[in-house]
């Protein structure tokens, strides 16, 4: 794909390739809200401004509402509404919530989704309203078992109000539906609200996801230092991939080896400014190389990239998060692995 841009491209392989690109993205999607409901993502609960979280969701709203020509209205009070919670995964639910208000509405003759936050007592209750078709009464009790839909096979897996339910009651939370076929349907989740006295974990850096990010063709060697990057994966073609996307975007150095040993080798022997390692190696792992950099290269740990196809693992998230590693998981796309390498560079 990127050699194809940069020739200027041949359009009927371009449409192709875009086609597989994005039937790999979403079959990559899927299994992640698969793995979810057997074995939830590890949390990392936060005290948060949930404007701030409704804000991010919105935004991200904002072209599928246009394209919908659907209207959005939002309320939530002033000042701050603190819950203790994932950012990421409450963004989820919020976005999984007005992405069905939305579909629910494609033929609807008044188009207006409602997001409405309030408090009520200890709890931050948030309403997703759309006026769609509704649902009928003897659907209701089944729209938030896994695989079950009420939209066409193109529209929909059946799993995002699962992984809603699931997410929703991993922060002690509680969600439910009311509907009126003709007139519409409402979501109502309830989050505890966060007391004065809890913070969670300390805020930190941002997660990478949360960042804005710059179209492609403006993220070029001129805005990043050029730098010498050691990458690591026993699949050809994955390091073959991320040293053209380095190459290709931020005009980088790449190095390209198949296994643990060979990594060690070239880390104890030249100096590289960035690692990207894979960690399901045969022989020795991306752990060991984790390891051998915290030991004897301390100063470098800061400067890895975790690239995993193994997703939704709770003890391969919690070791991670112990050494502090950010992890990429597979299949990517280059905005993504641009965006996450840039991240691990110094702010200029």
């Amino acid at each position: 794909m990127v050699r194809l841009e940069a020739l200027g491209g041949h359009d009927v392989l371009q449409t192709y390739c875009n086609s597989i690109s994005q039937s790999a993205q979403e079959s990559a999607r899927i299994i992640r809200q698969l793995l979810q409901l057997s074995r939830p993502a590890t949390m990392e609960l936060r005290r948060t401004n949930l404007r701030a979280i409704l804000d991010e969701a919105a935004s991200i709203m904002r072209f599928r509402l246009r394209a919908a020509e659907a209207g959005l209205r939002v309320s939530i009070p002033e000042g701050s509404m603190d819950i203790l919670a994932d950012s990421a995964q409450i963004k989820q639910v919020l976005i999984n919530l007005m992405i069905n208000g939305v579909d629910a509405m494609e033929h609807a003759t008044r188009k207006e989704l409602q997001v409405r936050v309030e408090a009520q007592g200890e709890w931050a209750m948030v309403l997703v309203a759309d006026t769609g078709h509704g649902i009928p009464a003897d659907k209701l009790n089944r729209i938030f078992d896994p695989f079950y839909t009420t939209k066409s096979v193109e529209r929909g897996t059946g799993l995002g109000l699962s992984v809603c339910l699931g997410i929703v009651r991993q922060h002690h939370g509680e969600i439910s539906v009311k509907s009126v076929p003709g007139e519409g349907t409402e979501f109502r989740v309830l989050l505890p609200l966060a007391r004065s006295n809890e913070q969670g974990k300390p805020e930190g850096h941002i997660p990478q996801e949360n960042l804005p990010r710059a179209p492609l063709a403006m993220v070029g060697a001129a805005m990043t230092p050029r730098l010498d990057v050691l990458v690591v994966d026993d699949e050809e073609y994955i390091t073959s991939l991320v040293q053209e996307l380095l190459r290709s975007y931020l005009g980088w150095r790449v190095e390209r080896v198949h296994d643990g040993r060979q990594a060690i080798q070239r880390l104890e022997s030249a100096s590289f400014d960035l690692v990207i390692t894979d960690l399901r190696m045969p022989g020795l792992d991306g752990f060991a190389i984790l390891n051998w950099i915290r030991e004897f290269r301390p100063a470098l740990l800061t400067k890895v990239l975790v690239i995993t196809g193994d997703t939704g693992s709770q003890s391969l998230d919690r070791e991670l998060s112990e050494l502090g590693v950010p992890a990429l998981k597979k299949p990517f796309t280059p905005a993504e692995l641009v965006s996450q390498c840039r991240g691990l560079l110094p702010a200029s």
